[in-house]
């Protein structure tokens, strides 16, 4: 999982935003206002839902994969902030991403949470009573359109787990974040091991190809790895090759373009 910065929606499709959330918000009590953004949400058949769903596929994983999971499923449109819990967010561009059907709905399912005063997780989720206040606080989900990942989480490379890092709160961050997609389901693990199996694969005839003067080779590798799935292996693999010595050597001399991470 990695950070995603996207560029700028066309002034019309900000328009159509601008216009859809006002529409929302023009109720006054949040069930009024969910209701509304859920009617009008489901229709995304115009021109905006077709740039929207164009920029969050072309800046998606290879094989316009969950910018969750990194898994090749159906996806949809994915509010950061559910519409149910925060429907003054559900036209905001800044609140999309792509998501698979099973990260979006059968994961994560509405479940929020806040920080508390005290710095306790306080989770909230589709059940509860749309009446009444919701808690109120900093996010604990890892907002990837806006905050690296990899600032609160790790990939050990050999299990293809993470674990979270940082200070207690960024740790609760990571834990709540990695808990909520189910990252480190046992299938998922398997195949990030098969990935950077397949990365050190890659690099390998990569620097073979380079020390042997073949460009076409070098070019060929290099594409291969650039199109591989699951690039936060590979940013792993970059990030830790200071402290891994055959990743120290597998990465000397190779372009910092492969395994670069997201700003």
């Amino acid at each position: 999982m990695l950070k995603y910065t996207l560029p700028a929606l066309s002034a019309n499709a900000n328009l159509k935003l601008n216009t859809l959330q006002a529409k929302v918000n023009t109720f006054t009590t949040r069930k009024e206002q969910y209701d509304e953004a859920k009617k009008l949400f489901a229709n995304k058949t115009n021109a905006t839902w077709v740039e929207i769903k164009k920029v969050l596929a072309d800046f998606a994983p290879k094989g316009k994969a969950c910018y969750y999971c990194e898994r090749d499923r159906h996806r949809d449109v994915e509010h950061i902030s559910p519409k149910l819990h925060y429907p003054e967010r559900c036209f905001d561009w800044e609140n999309y991403i792509y998501a698979c059907t099973i990260c979006n709905q059968d994961m994560k399912n509405d479940t929020f949470a806040v920080f508390d005063a005290g710095g306790n997780v306080v989770e909230f989720n589709r059940t509860y009573d749309i009446a009444l206040p919701l808690p109120i606080g900093p996010a604990v989900l890892i907002d990837i359109r806006h905050e690296d990942p990899l600032n609160f989480l790790i990939l050990n490379l050999e299990t293809g787990r993470f674990a979270a890092r940082g200070n207690a709160i960024s740790k609760k961050r990571g834990e709540f974040t990695r808990g909520l997609f189910d990252l480190n389901e046992s299938s998922l693990a398997d195949i990030r091991i098969a990935a950077f199996e397949m990365y050190c694969m890659y690099l390998k005839k990569f620097k073979s190809a380079i020390d042997e003067g073949d460009a076409v080779k070098a070019n060929r590798a290099f594409d291969e790895i650039m199109k591989l799935n699951h690039p936060t292996v590979l940013v792993e693999m970059r990030r830790q090759s200071g402290l891994i010595p055959e990743l120290m050597d597998l990465f000397d001399g190779v372009p910092e373009k492969i395994g670069k991470r997201p700003i």
